[in-house]
């Protein structure tokens, strides 16, 4: 398995955690984020400005903190699916002309709001919401430009299909090989029940404490050929009788067998993550300096991001799971779902995808004891003629229907559900039409929580488009 490259933001905060811990060091009195924002605008710089220039400069420092804003919501999304070094340039040129007082903004604006409608263009439309959150607009103009993004997503992503369908063959060895991690989870002691059972949430509060961090060490080899130092992922190599008894994580064939299906199907699954190990670090330089409530440098770096669990197998498929399904995950989950029945409610004629409502209705009344149809013509009427958008409308439904029911089922989750929900997973993976799903990446989490909370959809295909990325 070759290393991850890193991407834009984190081989700049690898090179400037010294810098910052140093300058913190002989500087108590300074706050720590802005020792930051200035440390990357140096860093972004040409000319190499002082640091005492840059945090002696209010505007610079407020254009700095906005554009770190873009450059964690940019880290977010999955590798190879962000904004370039190029892309990058051009807002944080237009953001610092705008908070030093420059008058003439309109060409650094126009040349960012083409490389919004080239986002658009290429469907890249995660890139190009984040390059619109840099623009202050009226809310009717916001409704309009999140009106827009949620059509333009929705027909990518209920209607995208695999280019050219796999072959019969093809199908087959995916099945085979996760038949093959089935056998190999069984064998590892992965499905075995735990005499007690955590919750999540504990598990999740764990990997931010100091000590969790402290005792992260790289995951015992799966057994390869004698004299072979390589970990080419192949189908001999999950097989139960050549996998190591008691691995520390009972699920890291799995973990790995995530690499093997992208590179083959350009499926990739994703988790949201904050690696425990840099939170520590930021930690201990956050509290090097003076904070208020608010600015933190923790509540920022290290951003919570899309990355696959192959890239972080130092932890427990287990623990990444939990701490990915935190309650604000959840209630993404919910948008997700919700965004889906109402794009199909207002579609004209038969799309193929009616089934779809029977599904998130029955669920709604089965699992959470909320019937679906009392707020509907609410969520149409308020984020078309009040003056909310359709995530502000989800989000107040959220709040009154669906977050009491579901925070007490997040609440009594453990790690045995996950552990059910993973086998139910991987069943899932073995018999799935992969000529159904597109190349792309996807919310592992959220389809480890449709098996959580029983959700059936019309095919075991159709959760990867509602669950898909980007």
């Amino acid at each position: 398995m070759q290393a991850r490259q890193p991407t834009y933001l984190e081989a700049m905060l690898d090179r400037l955690v010294e810098p910052t811990r140093d300058y913190l060091e002989k500087h108590t009195d300074l706050e720590p984020l802005s020792v930051l924002i200035a440390h990357i605008l140096r860093d972004n710089s040409d000319f190499r400005p002082e640091l005492t220039d840059i945090l002696g400069n209010d505007p610079l420092l407020r254009a700095g903190r906005a554009y770190l804003g873009l450059l964690l919501e940019n880290d977010r999304l999955p590798r190879g699916e962000q904004l370039t070094l190029e892309e990058l340039t051009l807002p944080r040129g237009l953001l610092i002309d705008f908070f030093s007082g420059e008058v003439n903004i309109q060409g650094r604006a126009q040349e960012v709001l083409s490389l919004v409608e080239r986002k658009f263009s290429q469907r890249a439309f995660k890139q190009a919401t984040i390059l619109l959150q840099l623009f202050e607009t009226d809310q009717s103009t916001r409704m309009q430009n999140e009106r827009k993004l949620f059509y333009e997503d929705m027909i990518q992503r209920l209607g995208i299909r695999r280019r050219h369908p796999l072959a019969e063959d093809d199908i087959k060895q995916v099945h085979d090989h996760f038949k093959a991690i089935d056998d190999a989870l069984k064998n590892t002691g992965a499905f075995i029940t735990p005499e007690e059972p955590e919750s999540i949430t504990t598990l999740a509060e764990a990997m931010k404490d100091p000590s969790y961090a402290r005792e992260l060490r790289p995951p015992e080899p799966l057994l390869a050929s004698e004299g072979d130092d390589t970990l080419d992922f192949s189908m001999e190599m999950i097989e139960p009788s050549t996998v190591i008894q008691g691995l520390r994580d009972p699920f890291l064939p799995l973990t790995r067998s995530f690499d093997w299906l992208a590179a083959r199907h350009q499926i990739n699954f994703c988790v949201l993550v904050r690696h425990p190990a840099e939170l520590q670090l930021w930690s201990t330089i956050n509290n090097l300096g003076t904070t208020t409530e608010g600015n933190e440098l923790t509540l920022f770096v290290p951003p919570s991001r899309w990355r696959s669990p192959a890239d972080y197998t130092e932890l427990p498929l287990l623990h990444l799971l939990s701490f990915h399904l935190s309650a604000e995950s959840m209630r993404d989950y919910i948008h997700a779902l919700t965004r889906a029945c109402y794009f199909i409610l207002l579609a004209v004629g038969d799309t193929g995808l009616e089934a779809y409502l029977d599904t998130y209705f029955a669920w709604l009344n089965a699992t959470l004891g909320i019937d679906g149809t009392r707020f509907v013509d609410r969520l149409h009427r308020d984020s078309t003629l009040g003056e909310q958008t359709l995530g502000d409308t989800i989000d107040s439904i959220f709040q009154e229907y669906f977050e009491e029911p579901l925070m007490a089922r997040h609440a009594a989750l453990t790690d045995q559900d996950i552990q059910t929900a993973i086998k139910a997973f991987v069943h899932q993976m073995r018999t799935a039409n992969y000529s159904e799903i597109a190349p792309g990446h996807y919310d592992l989490g959220s389809i480890i929580l449709d098996n959580l909370l029983g959700i059936e959809y019309p095919s075991p295909e159709f959760a990867f488009k509602i669950h898909r990325i980007v």
